[in-house]
């Protein structure tokens, strides 16, 4: 149950249950540029909806093993996604977020 933060501020885009992914959150940049993926997790904050704006360092999960993690094998899975204003949640290109969050260490 290690909570899990927004990377950014932004706009919850979707609550989602995959197979893969378990559970998941999708949350959106407030320039709508960037998606920011959040997998595996073992539940949502309490009160946490779509459409909502959450503010960077916002609970927003909890750390998991659902989706086609094994169990016990508690972890996240964060991911970026550059969009456009006009493509969805599950549309995009995948980025590397190791440097975004290497710089921000600085």
């Amino acid at each position: 149950m290690t909570p899990v933060r927004a990377a950014a501020p932004g706009t919850i885009e979707k609550l989602f249950q995959s197979r893969l992914g378990g559970t998941t959150i999708y949350e959106r940049s407030l320039g709508r540029g960037w998606t920011y993926y959040y997998a595996h997790l073992a539940g949502y904050a309490p009160g946490l909806h779509e459409g909502q704006l959450v503010t960077a360092g916002q609970v927003i999960g909890y750390v998991g093993d659902t989706g086609d993690a094994a169990p016990g094998n508690y972890h996240l899975h964060f991911g970026m996604t550059r969009t456009t204003t006009a493509q969805r949640w599950y549309q995009g290109s995948d980025v590397n977020p190791f440097p975004y969050l290497r710089s921000s260490e600085s």
